[in-house]
């Protein structure tokens, strides 16, 4: 989604979106403004507690690709278990409300305001996706074209990326990783704008292969593929259907998680070591 200059992930788009309705339809509920602000300090406590509980879930499930503990904390690569922290903020706040009873029918009401309110909004959002892997041409390095349709067959990955922007530059390495350890996904590397040797030399400062790296010179592709900001990775199934999206830089271990919704094979990388360093 833009905001002005800024590119915001969808997740955290939605996130603000079910966060902020849910505020508007206590206001709109609960008149009392003592009670109301229990529940919105409750709320509030209920979310940190489920993102806390979503990361927590997530790194124990794959806490053996990170490198090293301190890279735990580095919550830009997406890494969240969603179902284990709306189950342990919806127990906290339950649990919180138990000795409140008389809370429970205007909390309902403003629950179901909550779904009027947001359902139009995340229809819309949903609206703005791409569905299918679209039937165009990019670029290889050597200029021959090349469609995108020709991959359909097995999964499909579509890294959208620019050797100019930082969080690019950082996920690389992963990328050119995941190449390798999952010969049944195709990962596609498709560079925004830049001129063949430049994308050429960067790469070969990364001793990295160049099979698969596609260039998009007027951004053709990446529009149709709605993507607002760099880097913007698209996850298709074998049949060339939009299984999911994300704005934002991966570590090993979520792309690894975005990489079992895709095809179970992926739940076994196929080379075990790597000259490329756990991120």
């Amino acid at each position: 989604m833009n905001l002005g200059p800024f590119a915001l992930p969808e997740g955290l788009v939605a996130l603000f979106v079910l966060m902020l309705s849910w505020l508007l339809a206590l206001r709109l509920v609960m008149a009392q403004k003592r009670r109301r602000d229990v529940i919105v300090t409750l709320s509030w406590n209920a979310l940190v507690i489920g993102l806390f509980v979503a990361r927590l879930i997530f790194l124990f499930r794959f806490h053996e690709l990170y490198a090293s503990p301190l890279a735990y904390l580095d919550i830009r690569d997406g890494g969240w278990h969603v179902e284990s922290g709306v189950l342990a903020g919806l127990g906290y706040l339950l649990t919180q409300l138990a000795r409140r009873r008389l809370l429970f029918k205007p909390l309902l009401r403003a629950g179901l305001l909550t779904l009027i309110i947001a359902a139009p909004l995340t229809w819309w959002w949903h609206a703005q996706e791409a569905g299918d892997l679209p039937d165009m041409q990019a670029t290889e390095l050597d200029g021959t074209p090349v469609s995108l349709a020709s991959f359909k067959g097995k999964p499909v990955v579509i890294n959208v990326w620019a050797s100019w922007c930082p969080p690019c530059r950082r996920e690389m390495p992963v990328l050119i990783d995941a190449q390798q350890r999952y010969p049944h996904v195709t990962i596609l590397l498709l560079n925004q704008g830049e001129h063949p040797d430049s994308v050429s030399e960067y790469l070969r400062g990364m001793s990295a292969s160049t099979e698969h790296v596609l260039l998009d010179p007027a951004a053709n592709i990446s529009n149709a593929l709605n993507v607002v900001g760099l880097p913007t990775t698209l996850f298709f199934d074998a049949n060339g259907k939009l299984i999911s999206k994300r704005m934002g830089e991966f570590s090993k271990a979520s792309l690894h998680a975005y990489l079992r919704q895709l095809s179970p094979d992926s739940t076994t990388p196929a080379v075990k070591n790597s000259s490329i360093d756990k991120r």
